[in-house]
């Protein structure tokens, strides 16, 4: 139970941090997979 609320809070400041981000990257996951590869692979490489 301690564990839980001690993780509770890291994880909602995560998603406040890039709640939007991660909306994005997850409708891009959802729909065109391969394309978001590509974007990681870019960013990688910059």
């Amino acid at each position: 139970m301690q564990k839980r609320s001690d993780t509770r809070p890291l994880v909602q400041s995560i998603f406040h941090h890039c709640s939007f981000q991660n909306f994005i990257l997850l409708c891009f996951a959802t729909h065109h997979p391969l394309l978001l590869f590509l974007a990681f692979f870019g960013l990688s490489q910059m």
